[in-house]
């Protein structure tokens, strides 16, 4: 069965309030301001990125990740970039990302608390690594586990 857009939309608004979203750095595209919404509208195609829907900074890099229903877009370095959620293999926080044998064995060694994570690492099917970005944290794992959820819609 294939998801509508609005049922996807729906399900992002959904696990973003089980994160407690919104917060000040995390809102709802309908919220940003409106100078901002007519900057990231120019960089969508809606006909393959869907709803644009749940919106993450990362006010220290000032890096952005714009989650819609088929796409996510983001900022990182001062270059967008996207990947279409059917085209995501792998998630990974980029703390682990290329410790592909032993992830608990790096994470022991670098004593790195998970709470100071701020970025995940998307693995394209052709294995291209993206980076997405958000404050450390509460708002880091919630964007992972919404990007999870997404992807299983795709992998049905």
């Amino acid at each position: 069965m294939q998801k509508t857009d609005d049922f996807i939309f729906r399900r992002i608004v959904w696990k973003a309030t089980q994160y407690k979203l919104p917060t000040n750095d995390v809102v709802f595209f309908k919220d940003i301001a409106i100078e901002m919404q007519n900057y990231l509208t120019k960089q969508l195609e809606f006909s393959k990125s869907g709803i644009p829907t749940l919106f993450f900074t990362n006010v220290n890099t000032k890096s952005w990740t714009l989650v819609c229903t088929r796409q996510i877009l983001f900022n990182t370095d001062n270059q967008i970039n996207s990947i279409d959620i059917s085209n995501i293999a792998r998630i990974r926080p980029t703390f682990l990302a290329n410790f592909t044998k032993n992830p608990i064995m790096a994470f022991k060694e670098k004593h790195t608390a998970k709470g100071d994570w701020y970025q995940l690492t998307i693995f394209d099917k052709a294995n291209n690594e993206y980076i997405m970005e958000a404050n450390k944290g509460g708002e880091l794992f919630a964007l992972w586990n919404i990007l999870l959820m997404l992807r299983c819609f795709f992998d049905e």
